[in-house]
Formats: C-alpha cells, sequence, structure tokens
C-alpha cells in the first residue's frame, strides 16, 4: 500500500511542484549608523494619471521626502 500511494504522489502533477521547504535564511542584525544620510532608500510609488512619487527616506532620522514626477523614462531625469 505504501508503495501505491508513492507512485500516486510521484505521478500527481501537484505533487511534483511542492517539494522540501528552503532552509530559512539566519537572520541579520543591522549596524547603528552614524550619522545623517548614510543609509537612505529610495522608491517610486505610482499615485494616478501615470504620475508617481520619488520617496526618499534617511534611516537614521527618519526623514522623508517625496517628490512628484510625471515621467519615469531615463531620458526624463536629464531634462531641465
Amino acid at each position: 500500500m505504501d508503495k501505491k500511494v508513492e507512485d500516486a504522489i510521484r505521478l500527481y502533477h501537484p505533487y511534483q511542484l511542492v517539494g522540501r521547504r528552503a532552509k530559512p535564511e539566519p537572520v541579520m542584525s543591522t549596524s547603528f549608523l552614524d550619522g545623517l544620510w548614510q543609509e537612505i532608500p529610495v522608491d517610486l510609488h505610482e499615485i494616478s494619471n501615470g504620475e508617481h512619487l520619488l520617496v526618499v527616506v534617511d534611516h537614521y532620522s527618519c526623514w522623508l521626502e517625496t517628490i512628484p514626477v510625471k515621467e519615469t523614462t531615463r531620458g526624463s531625469c536629464l531634462k531641465t
């Protein structure tokens, strides 16, 4: 009976897609920052009508800057 179950599982496609879980990544600690603007994540959020917000955050002070952006193409940042 075990052999029949193992064969059925081997042949059933959805069971072939699921395997052993990957070993979880180890938790990594972050170092404390010494001053302003050392670590600044940047993200681009779509708000409406094709317009976007460029969001910049200083992790040390939690200062948030947002800049409205109409175009997101490479050449658009070169226009003045």
